[in-house]
């Protein structure tokens, strides 16, 4: 898995203002600054590594510089805290055909773990199909949201697949058009309900790296070929 510790990302709403709490407004290219004591969830900027940015996605994302000065508080594991840091200009490989795609990759994924259960239901695999068709521009908007209305409608015989079948269903739910939320939980779902530690260690990892593809195909093709 290609990730860096020290590369820090912001997630926003697109006109800079919070998106996941917080209040103000960040503004590309100009440096901000905490003073005093930094405290996580209270005081400070908060700002995402790339193996935390999975747990924060939204409509959009910005590479952050964290000043050489900064005080940094590491002691939560989903965030990070500094003193001082700029906004750089958002991320134009995350736009709402690459979250919807990245929404029914992460869906796909753990789909096995619903049609193991439910060999003869393939509602849930249907709308992902239809959420990555949409995003290709082969399907209009109202046939992808029947596909998610019977993905919704599995959920009635899929309690024992819960975990695979969310992920599913808001796949299909956000080709939909239902917004940007519905990617990050589309991915969270993924993770957060995966039986055990390891599995959810795991199913993290592959979104990270599913993630990071999509925000930075050039440079992962880079990577590959060995390019300087």
């Amino acid at each position: 898995m290609i990730v860096t510790a020290t590369s820090y990302y912001k997630v926003l709403c697109r006109d800079g203002s919070c998106y996941h709490g917080g209040s103000g407004r960040w503004r590309v290219g100009r440096w901000q600054e905490v003073k005093g004591e930094l405290v996580p969830c209270q005081r400070g900027l908060h700002v995402l590594t790339q193996d935390q940015l999975i747990n924060w996605l939204g409509p959009a994302i910005h590479p952050v510089e964290v000043h050489p000065d900064a005080r940094i508080d590491t002691s939560q594991p989903d965030k990070t805290v500094v003193s001082k840091a700029r906004l750089g200009p958002a991320l134009t490989t995350w736009t709402e055909r690459t979250q919807r795609l990245f929404a029914a990759d992460c869906a796909e994924h753990v789909l096995p773990l619903f049609e193991r259960q439910h060999p003869n239901d393939d509602r849930p695999r249907r709308a992902i199909e239809a959420a990555s068709a949409l995003a290709r521009g082969e399907l209009d908007a109202e046939a992808a949201r029947a596909a998610a209305a019977a993905a919704h409608a599995a959920s009635a015989s899929a309690a024992a697949a819960a975990h695979s079948y969310a992920a599913a269903s808001y796949a299909g739910a956000y080709a939909a058009s239902y917004a940007a939320a519905c990617v990050h939980a589309a991915a969270r779902s993924a993770a957060a309900r995966a039986a055990a530690a390891a599995a959810r260690a795991a199913e993290r990892a592959w979104q990270t790296e599913c993630l990071w593809q999509y925000l930075h195909p050039k440079r992962l093709n880079r990577d590959k070929e060995g390019s300087p």
